[in-house]
C-alpha cells in the first residue's frame, strides 16, 4: 500500500510541474515572445535579388585513359593535399592536375559518368591516368572490373555576370 502512495505522490508532483511549465503567467509569456511589427503594420523586407545561373559549366581538355580505384587500405589516412581520405567520397588522384580540379569521368564501357575532385597524387602505375575513390568507382560501375577505359573532361566554371573563367 505504501508503494502505491509513493507512486501516486510522484505522479502528482510531475503532473503539477508539467502543468505549471505549460501555463506560464502572462508577464512571462509576453517576455518570451519575439517582438516585432503587428499584423496591421506594413513591413518591408529588403533582400538581395538572387543570381540565377551565374556560372555556366564548360567541359575542356578532353582526354582518354585507363583508371583504377583505391580505398580500403587508405581510408582515414591523410591525402597529398592534407585532407583525410574518404573512400566513399567522389575524389581521385592525379599525377599532374592541380588539387581541387573538377573532372567529369565517363566509363566508355557503360556510359556512366561522375564528377570528381583531385585531392591526392597517383596512380603509381604509368599505364593508369587516374586513381578513383571507391565511391567514384561505384558510380562508374567499375568496382568488379578494377580498371576502366574512360573519357576525362576538365570542368571550368564561366562567370556569366563578369564573363570570366574560373578554373577549378
Amino acid at each position: 500500500m505504501k508503494r502505491w502512495t509513493y507512486l501516486f505522490s510522484i505522479a502528482a508532483f510531475l503532473f503539477a510541474g508539467a502543468y505549471s511549465f505549460f501555463t506560464a503567467s502572462d508577464a512571462n509569456a509576453k517576455d518570451a515572445l519575439p517582438t516585432g511589427p503587428s499584423a496591421t503594420e506594413e513591413t518591408t523586407i529588403e533582400r538581395e535579388t538572387p543570381v540565377v545561373n551565374r556560372f555556366q559549366v564548360a567541359y575542356t581538355d578532353t582526354a582518354h585513359g585507363k583508371v583504377s580505384w583505391y580505398g580500403p587500405g587508405f581510408h582515414g589516412r591523410i591525402t597529398a593535399n592534407g585532407e583525410v581520405y574518404d573512400q566513399e567520397g567522389l575524389t581521385c588522384a592525379s599525377r599532374t592536375l592541380p588539387f581541387g580540379t573538377l573532372l567529369r569521368v565517363t566509363n566508355l564501357k557503360n556510359g556512366k559518368s561522375v564528377v570528381v575532385r583531385v585531392n591526392d597524387r597517383g596512380p603509381v602505375s604509368p599505364v593508369l591516368t587516374l586513381d578513383m575513390s571507391k565511391g567514384a568507382a561505384r558510380k562508374l560501375d567499375m568496382i568488379y572490373d578494377g580498371i576502366a577505359n574512360v573519357r576525362i573532361e576538365k570542368i571550368e566554371l564561366i562567370d556569366v555576370a563578369e564573363n570570366q573563367t574560373a578554373a577549378l
